[in-house]
């Protein structure tokens, strides 16, 4: 069983419809069929998840102009990248770093991805003038 948006569900859920109904582009409401459509989605999938020391981590000062502090009072990161907001990797820094310079990046919205021990958590971060 797993706990989904869904609250909780077996490992796999099976989803039935019935009796579909669909809308053509002038709005004509056209029935698509009385068969049974299956899914078998496995739950896990639905809902993405973050380590359980992702919640130690935070962000400071946020917005930040020129330094970027990371807290976490048992965490210690491998690796850290900045992305922008297309997900293009912008800079990445080296393991154990908990204060990153962000001076040389233009004002708008960024997003740190903290990797430990293989697993990885985003956390979204502003930069001002």
């Amino acid at each position: 069983r797993a706990n989904s948006l869904l609250g909780d569900v077996p490992d796999f859920s099976e989803i039935t419809f019935k009796n579909i109904r669909g809308w053509l582009a002038d709005g004509t409401e056209v029935a698509l069929g009385g068969q049974t459509v299956l899914f078998r989605l496995p739950t896990t999938s639905v809902r993405p998840t973050e380590p359980e020391w992702a919640s130690q981590i935070t962000l400071f000062p946020n917005p930040a102009a020129s330094t970027l502090n990371i807290r976490s009072e048992e965490v210690r990161p491998d690796q850290l990248m900045v992305f922008d907001n297309l997900g293009r990797l912008l800079r990445e820094f080296e393991a154990n770093t908990l204060t990153l310079n962000i001076d040389d990046l233009k004002s708008g919205i960024y997003y740190l991805k903290i990797i430990v021990e293989g697993e990885s958590a985003y956390r979204k971060f502003i930069k001002s003038e």
